[in-house]
């Protein structure tokens, strides 16, 4: 790790250098052309310029927001009309038409192995450079992290992936990695950034051992592999370093941007969000907003049967619009056509500067953790007390009656319990799509809606550039 090697040269684009201030800091940026392609990744400025260089590829604020808003379509929870955000990507998705050629799978991709180019350049250098030992172990950690998280959304999408550990492979054409390799890979990448992640972090949304933590719970979650998503939620809890909001709504409040449920952001503010496009293709043209604040042409709702599906008494259904008085002063009804304006759960900022909004977007939270914990130890051992007072912390947060565990005669019956929980919880939270893959009804659900979804759409196409560029690449099943 010290011994000293030439130094790896690159001339990068680097838009992020991310200064390192107070606790109350949030990562901000610094505008730069490239780096130099001599010494300077040798400094710890340098590396702290490519780390940047992570996080900006990670923190794609736009189109984070697009497969946000692709995971309720796919699910069934909401729909789109009008704008030409309806062809290129909601109609796409909402009717199971996605193909090689469509945007959102190279969308992904391409900002996916972006991340962990960057990850690689940072490590590759670290490694042929002279750092202290604790700088070197944190930039290793913070890359690792971000490589093994975007590893795992590349598997989420796709299945195997090409694995690359290196900014300069000895073969570009690589084969997609086995099941083995692929999770594998994962799990070492995530579990050696924990190993040397602080607790806290200086700056708000750099990754933290909690957050890596989180997302390590998250991919055990989602293979199945119940003892350890277990155990690792339970190691999250013993950090005490998160808890559950008081009160639903104080979690998307922007006053309560930094609070203890959040594990894992992308931060933002208005003048630096790019397109929170959540709120800019939800809010109808005719809506009332503050000055300066914008909306597209397309419009995303959401169905009555969903707003149904709420306990009258539960507080996480408020942030549905029903009706509203619109900009002539007429009343716009929206429950009872199935046009229910659905994102309100994030409110509006007051200092939006057209369609950008300074809201954060909320990777994974706490409520999560505990959710995640309850369904991992159902799927051990059954119906218990455990899960049971894990999934009414949530409950009771959110004013319904809590379970009791003479409520669930079975595995299965708490599974469903659970399932619907997460549906309420973390509507368009980008969780549904994975959830439903999980819980056995993605495809099914489809097929009851009426929709041409076969089996082998579980995965995204491979985008047919990357298959023509690397005929090592096979194209998924069924495309």
């Amino acid at each position: 790790m010290k011994t000293k090697v030439n130094i790896l040269k690159y001339i990068l684009v680097l838009p992020f250098l991310f200064a390192v201030s107070g606790c109350e800091d949030v990562l901000e940026e610094q505008i730069y052309s490239q780096l130099a392609p001599g010494n300077y990744l040798t400094t710890e400025a340098g590396i702290e310029s490519a780390v940047g260089a992570v996080y900006n590829a990670f923190f794609n604020r736009t189109r984070e927001g697009y497969r946000w808003l692709m995971d309720v379509f796919e699910a069934g929870y909401a729909y789109n009309e009008g704008g030409s955000f309806e062809a290129r990507y909601a109609q796409i998705h909402e009717d199971f038409l996605l193909s090689s050629l469509s945007y959102q799978p190279y969308d992904s991709w391409s900002d996916f192995y972006t991340t962990i180019r960057n990850a690689n350049i940072v490590l590759d250098n670290l490694d042929a450079g002279e750092f202290e030992q604790d700088f070197y172990n944190l930039k290793k950690a913070e890359a690792l992290a971000l490589r093994g998280y975007t590893y795992w959304r590349l598997y989420n999408y796709y299945g195997p992936t090409p694995i690359f550990t290196s900014s300069q492979p000895e073969e570009d054409k690589v084969a997609r990695a086995t099941e083995q390799e692929m999770m594998q890979r994962i799990e070492s990448d995530l579990t050696e950034a924990i190993a040397d992640l602080p607790v806290e972090q200086d700056d708000w949304g750099r990754i933290t051992r909690g957050g890596a933590m989180g997302i390590l719970c998250k991919y055990y979650l989602n293979t199945k592999q119940w003892d350890n998503a277990a155990s690792t939620a339970q190691d999250i809890m013993d950090l005490n370093q998160y808890e559950l909001q008081l009160n639903y709504q104080d979690i998307f409040d922007y006053g309560n941007k930094q609070n203890t449920e959040l594990m894992v952001v992308i931060p933002s503010d208005a003048v630096n969000a790019g397109d929170w496009v959540i709120q800019g293709l939800t809010i109808p043209n005719d809506y009332v907003l503050p000055p300066g604040i914008a909306t597209y042409a397309a419009r995303l709702y959401g169905y009555d049967s969903f707003v149904d599906s709420f306990d009258d008494n539960d507080t996480r259904d408020d942030g549905f619009v029903l009706e509203y008085v619109n900009t002539t002063g007429a009343t716009v009804p929206g429950y009872g056509v199935d046009k229910t304006l659905i994102t309100f759960k994030y409110p509006l900022d007051p200092n939006g500067n057209g369609v950008a909004r300074g809201f954060d977007f909320h990777i994974l939270r706490y409520a999560d953790i505990l959710m995640s914990r309850a369904e991992a130890l159902n799927e051990i051992n059954g119906p218990n007390q455990e899960s049971i007072d894990l999934i009414n912390d949530i409950r009771e947060r959110a004013g319904v009656d809590p379970f009791n565990l003479t409520d669930f005669a079975s595995k299965e019956e708490l599974r469903d319990a659970i399932f619907q929980e997460r549906l309420w919880e973390f509507f368009i939270e980008c969780k549904s799509r994975e959830d439903m893959r999980r819980y056995g009804n993605f495809i099914s659900s489809a097929q009851d809606r009426g929709k041409s979804a076969q089996d082998y759409m579980e995965l995204y196409p491979i985008p047919q550039v990357e298959v023509e560029a690397n005929p090592n690449c096979e194209q998924n099943p069924g495309y």
